[in-house]
């Protein structure tokens, strides 16, 4: 079964919202639509309540400012563990806490086969993600390589756009 949650600015305002568990779900788009937007927590919610995730695509990961930092509940979900062999962020655009997400999807994703991310900015190699990045001068592509993986299967392309 897939999900896309298309919806402008979906669960961002709501708060004390239960999830149920979907067991059936196995593709999960988050924020396909031009001005949606979501919050951190409908991500660690629907990854926590979808075991079987194994395809997730993380589209437009405009946020909320309040909510800009990633912070992963201290149990890994499961499906990340057992399930999720590919994901896509197409509109990577050097934001810190997209990087602490690919980070954390990265090392705690088992059985990933393949992760996909579209760097926006292909005018330059020289990472704009983080100030020690930065100060270092290292290209981004070095920067998500040298994350540790949880997977030693994982094949990690990086597509620049103009």
């Amino acid at each position: 079964m897939s999900l896309s949650l298309e919806a402008s600015c979906i669960l961002t305002e709501v708060e004390d919202y239960v999830l149920p568990t979907f067991h059936n779900l196995t593709h999960l788009r988050l924020g396909a639509e031009s001005g949606s937007c979501w919050n951190w927590d409908l991500l660690k919610d629907f990854l926590r309540c979808s075991p079987n995730i194994e395809v997730l695509i993380l589209e437009r990961t405009r946020i909320l400012d309040s909510a800009k930092l990633w912070r992963p509940r201290p149990q890994v979900p499961s499906c990340l563990a057992l399930h999720l062999r590919e994901i896509e962020i197409p509109q990577f655009d050097g934001k810190e806490y997209q990087l602490d997400l690919i980070k954390y999807l990265l090392e705690n994703a088992k059985v990933l086969k393949k992760m996909t991310i579209g760097y926006l900015d292909s005018s330059s190699c020289v990472c704009n993600l983080s100030e020690k990045l930065k100060e270092s001068g290292s290209c981004f592509c070095r920067a998500f390589s040298a994350f540790s993986r949880g997977s030693k299967t994982c094949e990690l392309n990086i597509r620049c756009r103009n």
